[in-house]
């Protein structure tokens, strides 16, 4: 509702000032209370009036596919899972993550391949973990989404 997200705005600015101030606690305190809101925000929109979670199925999906980023994930596969049929399983998806599946499916493979990057892998062991099909195709994807190469990324961020 208007009101959650007024809130959610409200905390942010206040993060913002504690920010600002330098005060360590003061920022851990609201970064706290902005999670309990919005976690709270989560449940009431992914769950009915008894209770029970309306996005079961979808979220055992999501969660097959950051499990098996090293493998090729099909929509026939994700169906069985699910127990739905691919266009109700596609709609689910663009409904509660705002992307297609197979978006998805790379967003998650982009995001573990950053983490991986920074960790010190290599880029062909990156690309074999995260599941692409060969280092060419990695390596265009990542600078189309990312806007730097692989390489690039792994220096500038590598701890």
């Amino acid at each position: 509702t208007k009101e959650e997200f007024s809130k959610v705005f409200d905390i942010f600015n206040r993060l913002k000032a504690a920010e600002e101030g330098s005060s360590s606690l003061l920022t851990k305190l609201t970064l706290g209370e902005l999670l309990t809101v919005t976690n709270n925000l989560k449940e009431s929109y992914h769950t009915n009036a008894y209770g029970e979670v309306r996005h079961g199925a979808l979220y055992s999906a999501m969660r097959f596919i950051r499990e098996n980023l090293h493998k090729k994930i099909s929509q026939d596969e994700l169906a069985k899972i699910t127990g739905r049929n691919k266009r109700a399983l596609c709609n689910d998806f663009i409904t509660v993550t705002g992307m297609s599946t197979g978006q998805y499916i790379l967003n998650c493979r982009l995001t573990s391949s950053k983490a991986y990057l920074v960790q010190g892998l290599s880029v062909s062991e990156v690309c074999e973990k995260t599941g692409f099909e060969n280092w060419s195709n990695f390596s265009r994807t990542f600078k189309n989404h990312v806007g730097i190469s692989p390489k690039q990324y792994a220096m500038k961020y590598r701890k």
